[in-house]
């Protein structure tokens, strides 16, 4: 396999690779979330027949993100990424062309799953490949992908809803699958992964995969991390899916301008996930930056929803909901995969750092829908939002506080 040498730089190359493409998956997902309204419109759904979708796809995601993670303890980082990003790109592209609903549900679902196996792969690639002292920054930063990749979705998203139709806004995807190829020929295998490959294939007790997480040594650390993760993402998945929604429907939004609002939003929002990584990094240790993040992002939830009576507060409050909420995740995939050993890192931060994210995402939309229909939108994103998120992060300070840069090198089979 190739190396990279940390001495040289190459860990850049491996950042700048991961970051492009995970904004891109990250862009071709979005979209839907801003198609919805007209898809709505298109198929004549109700909006909870599209929560059912967005759940069923965080729900195969579960499945996916564990395989990639996984595969890619086995096959590598390299190969993992290239697959799973030109893969995902296909599925969305075919959306322009699906001819009925059930076309267009499947697809969604069986891209989205295979997109997600992405997280874990990129936050792997560059916990590895960065020097330690600043792993945490890299990895944190890399993490920006979420708010990027929305934003640019809805910078096509807008002008294209207007003179296109929803069906055009999909067809960007096709443009990421050669993209995503090219992006793979350039990416190098982080040496700390070739190095512990070599350890534990001349182990012939070594374990790998999920058996290696039921060790006594890390069960308690993935069940911590797992249902932490699942109750904050109930607000996360919420707030991503059906803000334009939102928008539309309670404060009566165009989806043009929902897009423009809640792109700009996400646009804002990416300085927290510096901010975070920066404190994360040099100031509080990643665990305790993660949970004053998620309780400052609680709060900022709560005044867009029930304090804004302008358009630039509302644009206020959810910027500030995606700078603290969402840009808590540039402090808990690091602090997620530094818990693991290099052997099932892979596998340990596709588990722990992003089951409990499907999982939570699968439960959200249908909840918040479900709610919603009871309550109106503010107390839906109170009730299945705000509430979640204060006791995810609560449950995070459970998890033991690793010293910075220093990855976990207990072996795997350990007992």
């Amino acid at each position: 396999m190739e190396q990279v040498s940390k001495a040289q730089g190459g860990w850049i190359g491996t950042w700048a690779i991961a970051l492009i493409g995970l904004t891109a998956a990250t862009a071709d997902q979005a979209l839907f979330a801003y198609a919805m309204p007209d898809i709505a419109k298109a198929f004549g759904l109700e909006t909870v027949t599209l929560g059912w979708v967005v759940s069923l796809s965080f729900g195969l995601a579960v499945i996916g993100v564990t395989l990639s993670g996984m595969l890619t303890d086995r096959i590598g980082r390299k190969w993992s990424f290239t697959v799973l990003l030109v893969a995902s790109a296909l599925c969305v592209g075919l959306h322009s062309i699906a001819q009925n609903f059930t076309q267009l549900a499947i697809l969604r679902i069986l891209g989205f799953a295979i997109s997600a196996g992405l997280y874990p792969v990129t936050s792997t690639l560059v916990l590895e490949a960065a020097p330690a002292r600043l792993r945490g920054l890299a990895s944190g930063s890399l993490q920006m992908a979420y708010p990027i990749g929305f934003f640019l979705a809805a910078s096509f998203a807008a002008p294209l809803l207007e003179h296109g139709g929803w069906r055009t806004l999909f067809l960007i995807a096709f443009v990421v699958a050669p993209i995503g190829l090219i992006l793979g020929l350039l990416l190098k295998e982080p040496d700390t992964f070739v190095q512990a490959s070599n350890r534990v294939s001349n182990r012939p007790d070594g374990r790998k995969g999920i058996r290696a997480l039921l060790a006594p040594n890390l069960l308690r650390i993935t069940i911590i991390c797992v249902v932490g993760t699942f109750l904050i993402n109930l607000a996360i998945s919420a707030f991503i899916y059906f803000v334009p929604t939102y928008l539309v429907e309670a404060r009566g939004f165009s989806s043009p301008d929902a897009a423009r609002l809640a792109g700009t939003a996400f646009g804002i929002g990416a300085i927290g996930y510096i901010l975070a990584a920066l404190v994360g990094e040099f100031v509080l240790s990643r665990r305790d930056t993660f949970v004053i993040w998620c309780c400052i992002g609680a709060l900022a939830i709560i005044w867009a929803m029930w304090g804004a009576t302008t358009d630039l507060m509302l644009l206020a409050g959810l910027g500030f909901a995606v700078m603290f909420l969402f840009g808590s995740e540039a402090v808990r995939m690091p602090l997620v995969g530094e818990l693991y050993p290099t052997s099932v890192r892979a596998t340990g931060t596709a588990v722990g750092g992003s089951v409990g994210v499907a999982l939570g995402s699968f439960v959200s939309p249908v909840l918040l829908t479900s709610v919603q229909s009871e309550t109106g939108w503010e107390m839906a994103f109170t009730l299945a939002g705000v509430i979640p998120i204060i006791i995810g992060a609560l449950t995070f300070l459970l998890l033991p506080s690793p010293r910075r840069g220093q990855l976990a090198e207990v072996p795997a089979d350990a007992h």
